[in-house]
């Protein structure tokens, strides 16, 4: 246990070193009135224009006009039934007349949602847009690259380089959730690699790459305010290849970082060759 201590220590020195000036930030707030913003998260489609899903609730949860606000009644302990368009609002199990528009919150940690099976964490919002209906699940940034990184990374890599991607990963996420152009979700599943809520799926070495760099993002130094100024960002291809215009690439390929970690270079130290015009800083938000 002690040696276990230890470690996670280690890295986590290795990651906060750079991050001073966030630090000081935080203090700078911490004497400030201003409130601290929530968590970061991110909007998923996950169902679009289906006549009709199954959908079980299992623990508490309320439901809520997303629109105004506005909670239509207290919590529940469960429940399973099939979401319809009708020709006046949203059914599930009961009528909701005149509203196109609902979301289910959890009320516990524990709750869950299972669309047509697929198990999923946080909110999911139901619309019926021309008599169709579509779902929106909001998750924190941080359980998204719990549920995506384990398919775009499934092969073993040091602990260190799996750091310096965790960091890349949650910069191109931030990315995602502020620069999209839909008002109702910000990447849809099936172009993310993003199926629910399965946490079997992640290695113990990179949920450890994830939780030790939690928050830490990529920032670039000539573009002011780092907060809104988000940018994505990609490691370079193994193989010559079409590159994206607006991406932020690496230097280095995964391989080439891989024979640095293994050589001892920290995550720190991977990212400052790999993106040499980037700083790290760290997200600043309300507990959740």
């Amino acid at each position: 246990m002690i040696y276990q201590f230890l470690v996670c220590l280690a890295a986590l020195m290795s990651i906060i070193a750079p991050v001073e000036a966030g630090i000081m930030d935080m203090l700078s707030r911490a004497f400030s009135s201003e409130p601290l913003p929530k968590p970061p998260s991110i909007r998923i489609l996950i169902v679009h224009d289906q006549p009709s899903v199954f959908l079980e609730v299992k623990g508490k949860y309320h439901i809520y006009d997303p629109h105004t606000n506005t909670q239509f009644n207290t919590s529940f302990s469960g429940k399973r039934r099939t979401v319809e368009a009708t020709f006046d609002g949203i059914r599930w199990g009961e009528e909701f007349p005149g509203i196109y528009q609902i979301a289910i919150a959890p009320d516990a940690p524990e709750t869950t949602t299972l669309v047509d099976g697929v198990e999923y964490r946080g909110i999911i919002y139901i619309y019926d847009v021309g008599g169709t209906i579509s779902l929106v699940n909001q998750i924190p940034i941080e359980e998204f690259l719990s549920s995506v990184m384990p398919q775009r990374y499934p092969d073993p890599l040091p602990g260190n380089l799996l750091e310096a991607i965790a960091i890349t990963s949650r910069t191109d996420s931030y990315n995602l959730a502020h620069s999209a152009n839909n008002p109702y979700w910000d990447v849809e599943a099936s172009k993310v690699g993003y199926h629910g809520y399965s946490p079997s799926r992640i290695s113990k070495p990179l949920e450890s790459a994830i939780q030790v760099t939690q928050d830490l993002i990529l920032h670039r130094s000539d573009k002011g305010d780092w907060a809104v100024n988000p940018f994505a960002v990609s490691w370079k291809p193994a193989a010559a290849g079409k590159m994206d215009k607006g991406i932020v690439y690496s230097t280095l390929t995964i391989e080439e970082a891989a024979k640095l970690a293994k050589k001892g270079s920290t995550a720190v130290q991977i990212l400052e060759q790999a993106f040499p015009d980037t700083s790290i800083k760290k997200l600043e938000h309300a507990a959740s």
